[in-house]
């Protein structure tokens, strides 16, 4: 059974996603203001990419990807003024994983960086309870089986996408170019660097494993380790079935 604090979290009919949301164990209230810190450190952090244009480019060529797929959105001008306590304005940066075959860029939001009072995002936020089995048993039920089955679950957090409420906390500043005027935005779903973010994506996992009956997507999500599988079966008939069968869901 999912915890009780995670019970919000629900699928969407039209997209099949699974929604949540950002969740407090402090009030909010105690956020002070966070805009002016973000503001300081995208400028920079864009300074910096700017001494390699590769990156500069690669950093861009993401961004512009991330709001092409929905996974951003621009707050809109009446939306833009709220209280300290609804709002978050989040540094981040790029990291770069130049051997890296899928991903060659992971932007990482800050949510630790203090506001005026403080606070930082990830003071108030829970992390929430273990859900998944330690690494050493998944491997050692891995060694077992005739045939390996690995898989990974691309994009793992931006699959989640946040409630009307919490997406206005991770806001953040970004511009196309360097002569444009900076901009406020806002991600619309999970992010790297928010404190309960590793445990909103295990939380979807398990809403959609609950919401099927199907026992090889349940098998698959005992072999998880965050957004990795393990797992296997006795034969080549038996892992092709799973493996449709874990597809399809």
């Amino acid at each position: 059974a999912l915890p009780n604090v995670f019970a919000t979290s629900k699928i969407e009919p039209e997209s099949g996603r699974v929604i949540g949301s950002v969740t407090f164990y402090e009030d909010p209230i105690n956020l002070g203001s966070s805009a002016r810190i973000a503001e300081t450190r995208y400028f920079n952090n864009e300074r910096k990419l700017l001494r390699n244009w590769i990156h500069y480019d690669l950093y861009q060529q993401t961004m512009r990807e991330t709001i092409a797929n929905g996974y951003m959105e621009q707050v809109p001008d009446s939306e833009l003024v709220k209280l300290p306590s609804e709002c978050y304005y989040i540094p981040h940066h790029a990291v770069f994983k130049e051997d890296s075959t899928t991903t060659k860029l992971r932007i990482v939001m800050d949510a630790s960086c203090p506001t005026t009072s403080g606070k930082s995002l990830n003071d108030l936020l829970v992390n929430g309870p273990r859900l998944q089995d330690d690494l050493f048993h998944i491997l050692i039920r891995f060694r077992f089986y005739v045939v390996a089955i690995i898989g990974d679950i691309a994009k793992m957090y931006w699959q989640v996408r946040l409630d009307d409420k919490s997406k206005d906390y991770p806001r953040f500043f970004w511009r196309e170019a360097t002569t444009d005027t900076l901009e406020t935005w806002r991600m619309t779903c999970d992010s790297f660097g928010v404190k309960c973010a590793g445990f909103l994506a295990i939380i979807a996992l398990h809403v959609c494993v609950d919401k099927t009956m199907i026992l090889a997507a349940q098998r698959a999500l005992a072999n998880m380790y965050v957004d990795d599988m393990l797992g296997g079966a006795n034969g080549v008939k038996a892992a092709i079935s799973a493996i449709k069968d874990i597809i399809g869901q």
